[in-house]
Parts: C-alpha cells; structure tokens; sequence
C-alpha cells in the first residue's frame, strides 16, 4: 500500500516525488511526526542532513541553494551578534543553527556533509603537516611564528597540494 505507483494506478515521474508519496501515507498511517524516524545515534552532521531530507518531502525547504546561502549569511550575523553578547551559550545555539543549516546547504547541492568534512580534515592535516615539514627543515619553532608567517606558510601548503594534484 505504500508503493501505489508499483502497485496501483498512482502516476509518479521521480524518486523525489516517491519519498514525498511515502511521508504522506506514513502520516496517513498515524506517524507522529517526519523527523521520528532519523536516528539519535547518527552523527550530529548526518542526523542534520537527514532531518533535512525528510522535512523537504513535505515542502519545508528552500527554493534554491542562492536561499540557504542568504540563511548560512544570516545564521553567520547572528553567531556574530551572540559573540558580541559574550553569552556562551547564545553563542553556542547560533553556532549550531550555522552548522545545520550548512548541512542542509550540502543536502541541497547533494553533497554528504559528514564525507566532504571527513576529506576537509584530510586536507587540512595534509597541508598543516607540510607546515611543519618546512619548519623543521628551516629549523623554526612553530611558536615563534606570527599570524602572517602562519598565514604565508599555509598558502604555500595549499598551493603545494594544487600543484602536486
């Protein structure tokens, strides 16, 4: 009964319109709510994604990408305002608004957020290790070096990587 358009009469063009079938006949059937079915237990940044999936099947969504990227502006303005407050935890609800909303942003481009992190991370200590390379070859202490000086050697790494790819 929950696959009309295998089974029945129902007409459905996509799989989009397949899952926003499935939520409506779930619903039928005394679901509670949408969200009840994504897992606790996943991964804050999956279970965000997911929650995002499940709440565009029922038209709770952005039009295009260029919305959820005026949405991370506005959740970044609004990290910024609690920060000025200094009230940590103000500032820790408006960092997770912006983190939500950016795996909703990786959901609409169709983009695994916890993958793309994972290959940022690898990035990072990639580049972050040729850093320290360089400074023991030139025998600096990382300590010692400025916020420029990090800021040069990172650009470096970066374009260490690009070339090497």
């Amino acid at each position: 009964h929950r696959h009309p358009h295998v089974f029945g009469d129902d007409k459905i063009d996509n799989a989009d319109e397949v899952l926003k079938q499935w939520e409506m006949l779930k619903k039928k059937e005394g679901k509670k709510s949408a969200v009840g079915g994504v897992p606790n237990g996943l991964p804050a940044l999956l279970q965000a994604f997911r929650l995002g999936e499940k709440t565009s099947r029922l038209g709770f969504d952005w039009d295009d990408a260029s919305g959820i990227l005026d949405k991370v502006s506005e959740e970044a303005k609004e990290l910024h305002e609690a920060r000025q407050e200094n009230n940590p935890s103000h500032i820790e609800h408006e960092y997770g608004d912006l983190l939500f909303t950016l795996a909703n942003l990786g959901r609409y481009l169709n983009i695994d957020p916890e993958g793309a992190l994972r290959r940022a991370n690898k990035r990072f200590i990639r580049r972050f290790t040729h850093m320290e390379k360089h400074l023991e070859e030139q025998q600096q202490n990382p300590q010692d070096l400025t916020l420029d000086e990090w800021d040069i050697l990172w650009k470096k790494a970066k374009a260490n990587e690009s070339t090497s790819c």
